[in-house]
C-alpha cells in the first residue's frame, strides 16, 4: 500500500461518523462540508442551498479530499441523491450506469490522480462498487 493511499477502514469511518453527525446537525438547520485543518482559517466549500449542475443540495455527508485538494462528497436534493464536487454531479439517482437504475449512492472515495468510487444500489437490489471519471474530467467519457 502506498503511504498516500486511503484505507478502507478510513473510508468507513468517515461514512460511520457522516451518518451519525448528519442526524445530530440536521437538527441544526442544515449542514456544510468545509476545508482546512482546524488549525488554518477555515472556509465554506459547499453548502446547503448550492446549486451544483441544477440540483439545488438539500444536504450535504461524507466529504472526502485527496492531497491534491481535490474534494467529493455525498449530497441530496429534491427527489434524490449523488456524490458530487463541489463544481459538478458525478452520478445521481435515477442515472442509468451499465443498463441499470442507480436508486441510491454511498460512500465516495478519491484517489490522489481524482478517480471517484462509490457504493451504487440499484433497482433490483443489485449493488456495486462505481467508478467514475476523475473529478477534473468531463462525463464525455
Amino acid at each position: 500500500m502506498r503511504k498516500n493511499s486511503a484505507r478502507l477502514e478510513d473510508l468507513a469511518r468517515c461514512c460511520s461518523f457522516a451518518l451519525v453527525s448528519m442526524v445530530a446537525l440536521a437538527e441544526l438547520g442544515g449542514l456544510s462540508a468545509w476545508a482546512d485543518p482546524p488549525s488554518h482559517a477555515l472556509s465554506i466549500v459547499v453548502k446547503t442551498g448550492d446549486t451544483i449542475s441544477g440540483l439545488t443540495l438539500t444536504n450535504v455527508v461524507c466529504p472526502v479530499i485527496n492531497d491534491r485538494g481535490t474534494i467529493a462528497f455525498m449530497g441530496s436534493f429534491t427527489g434524490g441523491s449523488g456524490i458530487f464536487t463541489p463544481s459538478r454531479v458525478v452520478a445521481k439517482t435515477g442515472d442509468t450506469i451499465s443498463g441499470l437504475t442507480l436508486s441510491l449512492v454511498s460512500g465516495p472515495a478519491i484517489n490522489n490522480r481524482g478517480t471517484i468510487v462509490f457504493f451504487g444500489f440499484f433497482s433490483g437490489g443489485l449493488s456495486a462498487i462505481v467508478r467514475a471519471a476523475r473529478a477534473d474530467e468531463e462525463d464525455d467519457e
